[in-house]
């Protein structure tokens, strides 16, 4: 059986993982974005998008892929309008150039547009 994980952001996690092994994937996300997420944002602690790139180089150096949470139940209509869909390309665009293998996507029009 393989793992997939979800990222704590602490720094010594990913080298854990790796030691325990069977992990294929960590997950993770800022805790603020255009999209949000799964979780209501008061209850993370803050995650600059310098955390997330030290997470995904340091997942690739042990094996490990990582896959962004694009999981927002509801978009409030953004990803309806012409400047919410270019800002959601904008996050895209930096998830793509980070090195992020995968993303998780909770809405079929948000699908479209990854």
């Amino acid at each position: 059986m393989e793992l997939s994980v979800s990222h704590t952001f602490h720094h010594d996690l990913v080298p854990r993982l790796a030691e325990i092994g069977g992990v294929y994937e960590v997950y993770g996300k800022r805790d603020r974005d255009i999209i949000g997420g799964g979780r209501s944002t008061y209850t993370l602690r803050r995650i600059t998008r310098s955390s997330i790139e030290h997470a995904v180089k340091q997942a690739h150096d042990y094996g490990i892929t990582f896959n962004y949470l694009i999981n927002g139940a509801s978009l409030g209509g953004i990803e309806q309008t012409r400047s919410g869909q270019r800002k959601i390309r904008k996050l895209l665009d930096w998830i793509s150039a980070i090195g992020v293998d995968a993303v998780t996507v909770a809405s079929p029009f948000l699908a479209r547009i990854v």
